[in-house]
Order: C-alpha cells, then sequence, then structure tokens
C-alpha cells in the first residue's frame, strides 16, 4: 500500500483506503479501480494524493503541500475533543510525524 501523489496514478490501480474530500465528504471507498476519468475528477476536488495497492518501497515522504491538507484535516479530526489532555497529546504526536515526514521531503 502506497500513498501516491495524483499526478502518479494510474488506470487500474485499486484505492486502498477511503478518499475524502476537505469536507469529509467520501469521493471513494477502498477497492474502488481507478479510471482516467476517475483520476481527473479527483484532480477537480483538489485531491493531492490517494492511498493505492502498489508494489514498491512506501517512501513516507510528504509534499509541503500534502502536509498542510494533512495538519488541516487533523485540526478537524480533533476539533470535538480540543478540552481532552489525552486527545490533545495524541493530536501533537501525529502532528510531529506529519511535519517530520514533510522535512524529510526537503532533504532530498
Amino acid at each position: 500500500m502506497r500513498f501516491i501523489a495524483i499526478d502518479l496514478l494510474t488506470e487500474g490501480m485499486m484505492v486502498t483506503k477511503p478518499v475524502l474530500r476537505d469536507g469529509g465528504q467520501i469521493l471513494l471507498m477502498p477497492g474502488a479501480l481507478l479510471t482516467g476519468r476517475m483520476i481527473e475528477r479527483l484532480k477537480g476536488q483538489g485531491v493531492r494524493q490517494v492511498w493505492v495497492e502498489a508494489e514498491g518501497p512506501d517512501e513516507g515522504r510528504l509534499s509541503a503541500e500534502a502536509a498542510k491538507e494533512m495538519e488541516r484535516a487533523l485540526e478537524r479530526r480533533f476539533a470535538h475533543v480540543r478540552h481532552d489532555p489525552l486527545m490533545q497529546q495524541i493530536q501533537e504526536i501525529v502532528r510531529k510525524r506529519i511535519r517530520a515526514r514533510a522535512e524529510s521531503e526537503t532533504c532530498r
């Protein structure tokens, strides 16, 4: 399973995690086989990366743009538990991991 930039997707790849719009609406479910038309629609919806079943190592690096998108999603997902100290610690751990993965991209 790999998290691949939208421009590197090809027809026939299988989605392995739900593809979500910024507001949380599901665009594609796991198991969907990508078509050229689907890929173009995802681009039109502003999707930048998709989890797919693919050979090869998951490099784990994120572009700065993908990291920003992931941090925004993280904020949305933890918004309802802002006053819970344990959940805030978990959120901070995830945020640091996102930033570390983005920093590894700038070191290439």
